[in-house]
């Protein structure tokens, strides 16, 4: 059953708003990421001219730098190309952080861009760790803290930032909830691939904060890419090291293929998983042996009832009532209303079951957690249009 990516999802709805959209604020706001706050890419078009605005002001305003730096970064990202409006955003967000190292060097903010901008760069990790002494209890640099960590494999370090972030009450309550059904419906020991922030950070939440699935290893697809990262995570699972390079193939996403098919073909007796939410290019040479359990897909060389598993997920494993109701003020409600989207492969599928086993009360249940999640995400006529199409009115 084909996967619904919660990036994709996130895309469209923010171009969908940027072209109907009109402009309504004239005084910059706090940018926060896009996993964090879903916004239309016209706000962010907007708020990387109010805070250009505020550079030119005060140059030695390091917070107006940093939000226009944000801002910019995020109307490249929900664009999909360099160039907006005529302008080249690569040679900005770099001609961002040259001014910012003339004007404001000694920043928390200049010293955390610094290293955002090199992508991941581990040469540059002491300006993240300046930046960090500068203010540790300041969450912003948490996220590159936690993803520096992982790459190099530096558990105690992980642990702690993990820790602090936790208590900082910054992770969204739904999104908290998503990644716990998905950990909890994974066998002992288990093997999970995920991709993105929100797949990712609270799942270390879950596992270092509060001590849940710490038998679990989670991996991050977009990692496995660094040699060293993938050495690390092969050589603590004991599978031989993977000897292909980049250059021998002719596109990244069949690199990408490939170690994903050396990974799961070479696990052993460890059980592999895959986020529902995983974009599908990652695990397309594997397809035919992936398996929906719900919100996960189970790498499987042999077939087996993963209906039963799923039903069983269902029934007694997830939580589910935080995708009907909203028990906190949650500034990531629209991100959680989209993830739960991931769920309706699966519900659709509990449906047919329950119909055709004569439970009616449960495929009535059911069908009611199909039409609210969905009802609960803007712009829903064309899911809606799709949801009647296979279980009815």
């Amino acid at each position: 059953m084909k996967r619904i990516s919660l990036y994709i999802i996130i895309i469209a709805i923010n171009l969908f708003a940027f072209y109907n959209g009109n402009a309504q604020n004239t005084k910059p706001e706090k940018v926060y990421s896009i996993v964090k706050v879903d916004k239309p890419i016209s706000w962010f078009k907007e708020q990387s001219v109010l805070w250009k605005n505020e550079t030119k002001k005060n140059q030695k305003n390091a917070n107006a730098w940093y939000n226009y730096y944000k801002a910019m970064r995020y109307v490249k990202i929900l664009s999909d190309t360099n160039f907006i409006d005529g302008l080249n955003v690569d040679n900005e967000l770099n001609n961002i952080i040259k001014q910012m190292e003339a004007k404001v060097s000694n920043s928390y903010e200049f010293n955390l861009l610094k290293f955002a901008q090199g992508g991941m760069d581990l040469t540059l990790f002491p300006y993240l760790k300046k930046a960090y002494e500068m203010d540790p209890d300041r969450i912003d640099a948490y996220s590159d803290l936690v993803a520096y960590y992982e790459a190099v494999r530096d558990t105690n370090n992980l642990k702690t930032i993990m820790i602090k972030w936790y208590k900082s009450n910054d992770f969204s309550p739904g999104l908290m909830a998503l990644n716990y059904n998905e950990m909890q419906s994974l066998e002992k020991n288990a093997i999970i691939i995920v991709w993105g922030d929100n797949m990712y950070y609270p799942k270390k939440a879950l596992q270092y904060a509060l001590g849940i699935r710490n038998d679990v290893k989670v991996v991050l697809a977009g990692f496995l890419n660094f040699p060293n990262y993938r050495e690390s995570i092969f050589k603590e699972l004991g599978i031989e090291t993977y000897k292909k390079q980049y250059n021998d193939f002719n596109d990244g996403r069949k690199f990408k293929q490939d170690i994903i098919e050396y990974f799961a073909k070479n696990i052993g007796n460890r059980s592999i998983y895959f986020s529902s939410t995983l974009e599908s290019s990652f695990s397309e040479k594997i397809k035919d042996n992936l398996y929906n359990e719900g919100l996960v897909y189970k790498y499987s060389k042999e077939k087996y009832d993963n209906i039963a598993v799923t039903i069983k997920n269902y029934e007694k494993i997830y939580l589910k009532d935080y995708i009907c109701y909203d028990f906190s003020n949650d500034v990531s409600q629209s991100i959680v209303d989209y993830a739960n989207l991931n769920y309706i492969p699966s519900f659709i599928t509990l449906y047919d079951h329950y119909k055709a086993s004569g439970d009616n009360d449960k495929a009535s249940e059911i069908k009611a957690k199909i039409y609210g999640i969905v009802k609960k995400t803007e712009n829903c006529e064309e899911y809606l249009i799709m949801i009647k199409e296979k279980i009815g009115e």
